[in-house]
C-alpha cells in the first residue's frame, strides 16, 4: 500500500479500545500531527463497541486521519 511505518503495537486482551496503551500512543501521535492512518489488522480487532467506533470516527474526522486494514483497503468507520 506504500506506506511509511513510524510506529507499530499489538495490543491484546480485552480492554477497551481508549485504554491500550498503543492506541492511546497513535492517539497522541495523531492530535499532533505526526500521524495520519491507522493500519488495523480488521476493523474487529479495533472494537465491538458502537459508542468507541463512533469515537473513533470523530477523532479520524478531526484529525484528517484514515484507517486502513491490508485485507479490504480503506475502512469506513460506521
Amino acid at each position: 500500500m506504500g506506506f511509511e511505518m513510524a510506529g507499530s503495537s499489538s495490543d491484546i486482551g480485552r480492554k477497551p479500545l481508549w485504554e491500550r496503551s498503543g492506541f492511546r500512543r497513535f492517539v497522541d501521535a495523531a492530535t499532533r500531527g505526526e500521524a495520519d492512518i491507522l493500519l488495523v489488522t480488521s476493523r474487529r480487532c479495533l472494537t465491538h463497541s458502537s459508542m468507541q467506533m463512533a469515537q473513533l470516527k470523530a477523532l479520524a474526522e478531526g484529525c484528517g486521519l484514515q484507517v486502513y486494514s491490508p485485507l479490504t483497503g480503506p475502512m469506513e468507520l460506521i
